[in-house]
């Protein structure tokens, strides 16, 4: 996952994300990797991928290198477009690689983008259109990834089905990014704690998730909101209720 930096949005409009495509599509054949799933987010990206000869961080910093020279070119700035270094995790099993691959191309509903697995199957930036072919089958690995779920209908069938593993994955960006936009919210006025109803039964609920779904402590709940551990604590509480009443889960729609 590569995330912005700042949080700031990493594409303009789909020159942009026509630009980062292709030249993922390039490296991935060139270093010998093998692409499951991708997913391109406001402001940030998620990749699943078997790794080849080269190094992982070489295939990232040559994407995106060339991705930011070019953005900050095309559209007059300067200075750094992603935030540190992206971050990875192992997959663990065959298992967890079919979670992933229903977790990271579901990214767009659960951030609040699109409204159906219908609508994700036509929409261009992430590999289920391929998967689904309505989209040519350019980066990720088709007939492999379909392969695990016995075609088409068994993948459309498993996206369809709720799994509490998938909410492992989320870190605390991306829970807040899917709250808010599950409640139509700005995250910046949530983070930032603005005294509107909805900010506050946003923040509740985000605390609330956070500790039930990632097993968060309160300390690291109270940095993330700016707040202290007694305050976090009472938003925990007061999340569950928060939550039930928007009927808001981690499950994919």
């Amino acid at each position: 996952m590569l995330r912005g930096i700042e949080r700031r949005q990493i594409f303009v409009d789909d020159a942009d994300r026509h630009d980062l495509l292709a030249r993922l599509v390039r490296l991935v054949a060139e270093l010998g990797f093998v692409c499951f799933a991708w997913s391109f987010m406001p402001n940030h990206l998620h990749l699943v991928l078997k790794t080849g000869p080269a190094p992982l961080s070489t295939l990232i910093s040559r994407a995106a290198t060339g991705y930011a020279t070019r953005f900050n070119r095309r559209h007059d700035r300067v200075g750094h477009l992603f935030q540190n270094r992206f971050r990875s995790d192992l997959v663990k099993d065959s298992g967890h690689l079919r979670t992933l691959v229903r977790y990271v191309h579901a990214n767009p509903l659960r951030g609040g983008l699109l409204g159906s697995l219908d609508d994700l199957s036509t929409y261009p930036w992430t590999g289920y259109s391929e998967l689904v072919g309505s989209s040519p089958a350019s980066l990720v690995r088709r007939d492999e990834v379909l392969s695990w779920f016995g075609g088409r209908q068994g993948l459309e069938r498993w996206m369809k089905e709720p799994s509490d593993a998938d909410g492992a994955t989320l870190d605390f960006d991306e829970l807040l990014e899917w709250v808010c936009g599950q409640l139509g919210l700005d995250p910046g006025d949530v983070r930032r704690g603005r005294r509107r109803q909805p900010e506050i039964a946003a923040r509740a609920i985000v605390a609330y998730l956070a500790s039930a779904e990632l097993d968060l402590l309160a300390c690291d709940i109270a940095e993330a909101l700016d707040v202290d551990s007694g305050t976090a604590t009472r938003l925990i509480r007061r999340g569950a209720p928060a939550a039930r009443r928007y009927g808001l889960s981690l499950s994919v729609p």
